[in-house]
C-alpha cells in the first residue's frame, strides 16, 4: 500500500495526502476505506509532525467508533505500527474518548478490539482511571475474546503505571488461584506479573504464590516455563535475590526431565548469566557446572541444547568480575571448564564421519567460543586452544565437496572464524601457527571453496598477516583457476581478489594486473565490485581496465557517467603512482588535475540526489584542489631559480619591516601555498564535520589528508614566515605528527601509507628544517636546501597511492534530519509580510529520519538549531543608539533540543525592528551521543518583508 500510495501521489504535499485518504474514509464502499486506513503508516512515517498527526489521528478515532470490526482491526494494526509517533496527538482527550466509546457496545468483538487498541496506546494514557476500571471488570468477562483482550491491556498498563501494577495483582493472584480459569488465562495472566517490581514487598508475595504454583505436582510443562519466565523479569528486573533464583532454576533442571521444562530452564540461565553475571555466587556455579557434568551423557544425543549449556559458560567467563570475592576458586573453575570443552571435542570433533561433524558443529563452535575466551587467562589453555583450531581446520576445511549447510550452520562457520581471527589478534605466535596451516592449505589447492571464502575473510581481518611475496604469485594462481571454473560462486572470486589488493598492499608491492584477461564473462556486478575493492587499495591500473569494460554497459545514464567519473579518477591516480620526479611528474600533475575536472563533471551530471554522490562530488573536489596547490608549490619552488630577486628587494624589505622581502617573489608565493593548503585542511575539516553517516575508516581519513594539508603549510610557513617554528602543530605530541604510531593507526591497512608519510614528514619539520634555520644564522635565511626540503615533502605525499574511502562507494547509516517552517509563504518566491512593532514568531519542527536497512553507528543525543537573520533591502528608518547611530539589524539565535522519538520542536522571536526585506537562515546540526557536533544540515531560507507600523 505504501508503494502504491508513493506511485499514485509522488509530488503530494500533506495535507493533499491527507486529504485523499479523507476521501476514502469517507467513502461507502469498504474496499476504499480499508485502503485508506492502511495508507496512514506511511502518511506518519512520510510526515510525521504533530498537527497533521493529530487531525489523521481523529479521523482514524471516527471511523474506528463508527466503522465495522473489520475496520477497527485495522486501525489497531495502524495505531500499532504508529506507536512512536502517539504523544504527537495535541487533542488527547477527544482521540481516547472516541475509542472508549466503543467499550459500551454489545458485541464482545468490538470490546475486545478496543481493548487492545487500548493497551496499543497506554504509553501516553497510562494513569487514566477510567480506562482502568473497564480492564479490571473485562478480566472477569464471560467471552473469552474480550477477557484475553483484557489480559493484554492490564498488561500494558502495568507496564507503564506503577499505581495499576500495584492495585491489579491481588485480582490476578485471584484470578490464579481460580480453578476454573482456564490453562491459556493463567499463562496470560503472567505477564501482568512481570512488572510487580516497582515495590519490594509486591515482588515478594508475587514471588511467594509463584513458588505454590511451581510445588504443585500437577502442573503443566507450558505453566511451569511461563512461571519460571516470570520469576526471572522480576529477579533482573528488581535485582531480587539473584542467587536464589538460579539456584531454584538449577533445582528444576535436575529434577524436572521433561524436555520443554529443560529448554526453558537454560532459556532463563542464559538471561542471568547475558544481563547479571557478576551476581552468581560460588555455590551457583559450582551447582550449574555439577548439573552440566550430570547430563553431558544425556544431552550428547542431543547438540543443540548442550550448545546452549556452552554458550552460559561463555557469558560467564567473559565476565572480568565474576566470583570477585572467590579469587581462589577461578582457577580450578577455569580448569573444570576446559575438562568439560576437551569431553565435547572427544566425542564431536575426533569423529571420521563427516555428516556427524556438520551435525554437531554449533556445538564445537560455541566449545571454540568458550576456549577462546579461557585462553586470555591461561596459555596452557591458549595452547590447546590452538591445536584444537588446527585439528578442525585439517578436518573440515580441506573436504572435497561442499556438503550444503543450512543458516544455522553458516552462523557457526562465522562464530569460528571469529574465533580464529580473535587468537590471531592476541598473540603473533599464534597467528603465524594458524595463517601459516591455511596459507599452506590454500598454495596447495587443498581447501574447500566454502574455506577459499572463510580464509579470505580472515586474513582480510588480521592486524598482523606475515605472509612472503610468493603468495602473492599462488594468489594470482588460484583467481585464474577458479576464474575458469564456471560454477564457482563470484562472491568467493570477489573475496580472493580483495585479499591479493590488501596483501599487495601490505608488502608495498604493485599488484599484478595478468589475472584480469582471466575474469572475462562473469558478470557487471562482480566487475563493479573489483573496481570497488581496488580503489580503495590503491590498485588503479587494475580499476582502469575494469571501468573502460563497464563504461559502455550502463544501464541508465547516471550509471555511465558513475563510471565515467570512476575511469578518470583511475587514469589521473595511475600516472601520479607511475611518474617519478622531474619534469614527467610535473606535466603528469597537470594532466590528473585535468582528469580529476573532467571526473568531477561526471559525478555532477550522474547526481541522483543520493549522500554517497555528494560526498563522492566533494571528496574529487577537494582532491582536484589538493593536487592544484602540490603544483603550484612546485611552480613556487621553481622561482628560486628563474626569479632571482630584483633590485628593489631590499628596499622593499626594509619599507614593510619583513626581512625576507628582500629575497623576491618566490616569497609570496610560497605565502599564498601556505594559505592554499591551510584552505585545504579546512574545507576536510569541514567536510569531516558533515559527514555524519561516515564509518570511523572514512573518517580516519579525511583526518589523516587534514593533517598532511595542515603539515605541508607549516613546514612552508617556518622557512616563509618569522618566528613561526615555535608554535607549530608538528611539534604538538598528538598520535598522527610525533614519534609515536598507536594501534589504531596500524590496524587500517589502507591508510598505514599515508600516516607513515605523514611521521616522517612531520619529522623533517622539526628536525631538517629547524637545523636549516639555525645553521643560517648570520647567513642566508633561504637557501636551495630549504626549497629541496619542500620539494621532497610535496613528492612524498604525491607517491602515496590514494585509497579511496568506503563512503565514496556505500553508507552503512543512513540518517538525515527533515524541517518544517512556520509560517510557510504562499509561494516560494514570496515573502512573509509582518510589522516592525512586533516580534516575528518562527516555529522549527523537525524530524530525524533513519533509513530501515542501516546500521547506527553513531546515534542523534540533541539537535542544534542556528537562526540568522540579514537585513537585504532597507527601506526605511532602523533602530537607533542613545547617540542617534544605528544599531546593528542582524539576529542571531541559537537553541539546542532534545529529539523525543525521532521529533523536536522550537520557536523562536526575532526582533526585526528595520523596514525592509530580510532574509532568515535556519540550520540544524546534529550533536551525537558523545557531544560532538557534525554540521550535516539542511538549511532552510525564508524571506520575511517588515512594513512599517500602520498605525504611526
Amino acid at each position: 500500500m505504501s508503494n502504491t500510495l508513493m506511485d499514485d501521489h509522488p509530488n503530494l504535499d500533506a495535507n493533499s495526502l491527507l486529504s485523499e485518504l479523507d476521501k476514502g474514509l469517507r467513502s461507502q464502499k469498504m474496499g476504499e476505506e480499508c485502503e485508506a486506513i492502511v495508507g496512514f503508516p506511511w502518511l506518519f512515517i512520510r510526515y510525521p509532525f504533530p498537527i497533521l498527526i493529530n487531525s489523521a489521528s481523529l479521523k482514524l478515532a471516527d471511523v474506528f467508533r463508527n466503522g465495522s470490526n473489520f475496520s477497527r482491526l485495522l486501525i489497531l494494526k495502524v495505531i500499532h505500527e504508529s506507536e512512536k509517533h502517539l504523544d504527537k496527538i495535541i487533542n488527547m482527550d477527544e482521540f481516547v474518548r472516541r475509542l472508549f466509546t466503543v467499550t459500551y457496545s454489545n458485541d464482545p468483538i468490538a470490546r475486545s478490539i478496543t481493548l487492545r487498541a487500548l493497551a496499543s496506546v497506554s504509553c501516553i494514557i497510562a494513569e487514566r482511571k477510567n480506562i482502568h476500571h473497564v480492564i479490571r471488570h473485562s478480566l472477569d468477562a464471560e467471552d473469552k475474546t474480550e477477557s484475553l483482550s483484557a489480559v493484554e491491556a492490564a498488561a500494558a498498563f502495568s507496564k507503564r503505571s506503577v499505581d495499576f501494577a500495584l492495585s491489579i495483582y491481588p485480582k490476578v493472584l485471584t484470578l490464579m488461584s481460580n480453578p476454573e480459569t482456564s490453562l491459556e488465562k493463567k499463562i496470560r495472566l503472567l505477564s501482568i506479573l512481570h512488572h510487580s517490581h516497582y515495590n519490594s514487598q509486591v515482588a515478594k508475595d508475587v514471588k511467594d504464590v509463584c513458588l505454590q504454583f511451581l510445588s504443585e505436582k500437577k502442573s503443566s510443562e507450558k505453566l511451569v516455563c511461563a512461571i519460571l519466565n516470570t520469576l526471572t523479569y522480576i529477579a533482573t528486573t528488581s535485582l531480587f535475590a539473584i542467587p536464589d533464583h538460579i539456584s531454584l532454576l538449577l533445582k528444576h533442571f535436575r529434577s524436572d526431565g521433561r524436555p520443554r521444562v529443560k529448554i526453558s530452564i537454560i532459556k532463563e540461565l542464559t538471561t542471568m548469566a547475558r544481563t547479571s553475571p557478576h551476581l552468581w555466587s560460588k555455590e551457583n556455579v559450582q551447582d550449574f557446572l555439577q548439573s552440566v557434568r550430570l547430563v553431558i551423557p544425556i544431552l550428547s544425543k542431543r547438540p543443540s541444547l548442550l550448545s546452549r549449556i556452552m554458550a552460559i559458560f561463555v557469558y560467564l567467563v567473559k565476565c572480568p568480575c565474576l566470583l570477585a570475592a572467590d579469587v581462589n576458586f577461578i582457577g580450578p573453575f577455569y580448569r573444570e571448564l576446559e575438562k568439560l570443552c576437551l569431553t565435547v571435542y572427544n566425542n564431536c570433533l575426533k569423529s571420521t564421519d563427516i555428516t556427524e561433524i556438520q551435525k554437531n558443529l554449533r556445538l564445537i563452535a560455541v566449545s571454540f567460543q568458550l576456549m577462546n575466551a579461557l585462553s586470555r587467562h591461561s596459555d596452557q589453555i591458549k595452547a590447546q586452544t590452538v591445536q584444537y583450531l588446527l585439528d578442525f581446520i585439517n578436518s573440515q576445511a580441506t573436504q572435497e565437496h561442499d556438503i550444503p549447510t543450512s543458516e544455522e550452520d553458516e552462523e557457526a562457520y562465522n562464530i569460528i572464524c571469529v574465533c580464529i581471527k580473535n587468537m590471531c589478534n592476541a598473540n603473533i605466535a599464534v597467528s603465524n601457527q594458524l595463517v601459516s596451516c591455511l596459507e599452506s592449505k590454500l598454495k596447495h589447492n587443498t581447501l574447500s571453496n566454502r574455506w577459499i571464502g572463510y580464509t579470505c575473510q580472515i586474513f582480510c581481518s588480521l592486524q598482523h598477516l606475515n605472509v612472503s611475496k610468493d603468495f602473492l604469485v599462488h594468489l594470482s594462481e588460484k583467481i585464474i583457476k577458479l576464474a575458469s571454473d564456471e560454477s564457482i560462486d563470484e562472491t568467493i572470486l570477489t573475496q580472493l581478489v580483495t585479499l591479493y589488493f590488501q596483501v599487495s598492499t601490505r608488502l608495498d608491492v604493485k599488484c599484478s594486473s595478468e589475472f584480469t584477461s582471466h575474469l572475462k564473462g562473469k558478470s557487471h556486478w562482480f566487475y563493479y565490485k573489483i573496481i570497488r575493492q581496488a580503489m580503495r587499495y590503491g590498485h588503479y591500473h587494475v580499476s582502469q581496465i575494469f571501468c573502460q569494460l563497464l563504461q559502455n554497459a550502463a544501464s541508465s545514464e547516471n550509471v555511465h557517467f558513475w563510471m565515467l567519473g570512476l575511469f578518470k579518477i583511475s587514469i589521473a591516480e595511475s600516472l601520479l603512482a607511475n611518474s617519478k620526479e622531474g619534469p614527467r611528474l610535473t606535466n603528469d600533475l597537470i594532466q590528473a588535475i585535468t582528469l580529476y575536472s573532467e571526473a568531477l563533471s561526471a559525478f555532477k551530471a550522474s547526481g541522483s540526489g543520493s549522500y554517497c554522490i555528494i560526498f563522492a562530488s566533494e571528496y574529487v573536489r577537494l582532491r582536484c584542489k589538493l593536487l592544484r596547490a602540490h603544483a603550484t608549490l612546485r611552480q613556487s619552488c621553481n622561482l628560486a631559480r628563474t626569479s632571482p630577486p630584483s633590485a628593489m628587494a631590499s628596499s622593499t624589505a626594509t619599507a614593510s619591516r619583513d626581512e625576507l622581502m628582500k629575497y623576491g617573489s618566490v616569497v609570496t608565493q610560497m605565502r599564498k601555498c601556505a594559505k592554499d593548503f591551510r584552505l585545504l585542511a579546512d574545507a576536510y575539516s569541514c567536510l569531516y564535520q558533515t559527514s555524519f553517516n561516515a564509518d570511523n575508516e572514512t573518517l580516519s581519513h579525511l583526518q589523516l589528508i587534514q593533517h598532511s594539508c595542515t603539515i605541508v603549510a607549516e613546514a612552508i610557513e617556518s622557512v616563509f614566515q618569522t618566528n613561526r617554528l615555535s608554535s607549530l602543530f608538528v611539534n604538538k605530541d598528538t598520535h598522527l605528527e610525533s614519534d609515536r604510531i598507536t594501534d589504531s593507526l596500524e590496524a587500517s591497512i589502507e591508510y598505514k601509507k599515508l600516516n607513515n608519510a605523514c611521521h616522517e614528514i612531520s619529522k623533517i619539520v622539526r628536525t631538517c628544517l629547524s637545523d636549516q634555520q639555525k645553521n643560517s644564522i648570520g647567513g642566508a635565511a633561504i637557501d636551495c636546501k630549504h626549497i629541496a626540503t619542500l620539494l621532497s615533502l610535496s613528492i612524498k605525499l604525491l607517491q602515496v597511492p590514494l585509497c579511496i574511502p568506503r563512503l565514496f562507494f556505500q553508507s552503512i547509516q543512513s540518517t538525515c534530519i527533515k524541517l518544517a517552517i512556520s509560517p510557510v509563504p504562499k509561494s516560494a518566491n514570496d515573502a512573509i509580510q509582518t510589522q516592525n512593532n512586533i516580534a516575528f514568531a518562527l516555529k522549527v519542527e523537525g524530524v530525524i529520519v533513519i533509513g530501515s536497512s542501516s546500521r547506527i553507528l553513531r546515534k542523534v543525543s540533541k539537535v542544534m538549531l542556528n537562526v540568522n537573520s540579514c537585513l537585504v533591502n532597507k527601506t526605511g528608518a532602523g533602530p537607533v543608539d542613545s547617540l542617534g547611530k544605528p544599531l546593528d539589524t542582524n539576529v542571531t539565535l541559537q537553541s539546542l533540543v532534545t529529539p523525543h522519538n525521532d521529533y523536536f520542536q522550537e520557536q523562536f522571536l526575532l526582533e526585526l525592528k528595520t523596514v525592509g526585506l530580510h532574509a532568515i537562515n535556519i540550520e540544524a546540526s546534529i550533536i551525537d551521543e558523545h557531544e560532538a557536533q557534525w554540521k550535516t544540515g539542511p538549511v532552510v531560507n525564508l524571506s520575511v518583508k517588515v512594513m512599517e507600523d500602520i498605525s504611526k
